[in-house]
């Protein structure tokens, strides 16, 4: 499963900047609440410090999206483009399904009596071809 390890790991860095933020955020404002009742005079406004604090939460944002959109864009062009091969062959009230593209070139058959009946399995978002004989 490669997107598992994929948003895993996005999911990780995520959590990691996401608690990071907070306690940043938590830190300030318990400074700034012993601060505000320690000092009763008034304190003039800091444009540097607001906008430091502002491009730094902007380009953690960029930075988050970015990397996140990389990743999935990484993971769309894991799929394989060519198809799946299944050779289906039929016999009296039952079938053989054959994949020629695997290294062993298996196949799956039964004899459709009981529970001995074969089951055509496919990976799930690719594209299968099937040839019948």
């Amino acid at each position: 499963m490669r997107q598992r390890h994929i948003f895993g790991t996005v999911f990780t860095l995520e959590s990691i900047v996401a608690g990071g933020v907070f306690l940043v955020i938590v830190g300030v404002f318990a400074r700034v609440l012993v601060r505000r009742r320690s000092e009763t005079s008034d304190r003039p406004e800091r444009p540097r410090l607001e906008a430091f604090y502002v491009g730094s939460l902007a380009a953690f944002a960029v930075f988050l999206v970015a990397w996140t959109a990389w990743r999935n864009h990484e993971e769309q062009h894991a799929a394989d483009p060519a198809p799946l091969r299944v050779d289906v062959t039929g016999f009296q009230w039952c079938w053989t399904f054959g994949y020629p593209q695997s290294p062993a070139h298996r196949s799956v058959s039964g004899t459709c009596k009981g529970k001995d009946i074969p089951t055509l399995l496919v990976p799930t978002g690719r594209t299968v071809q099937s040839r019948g004989r």
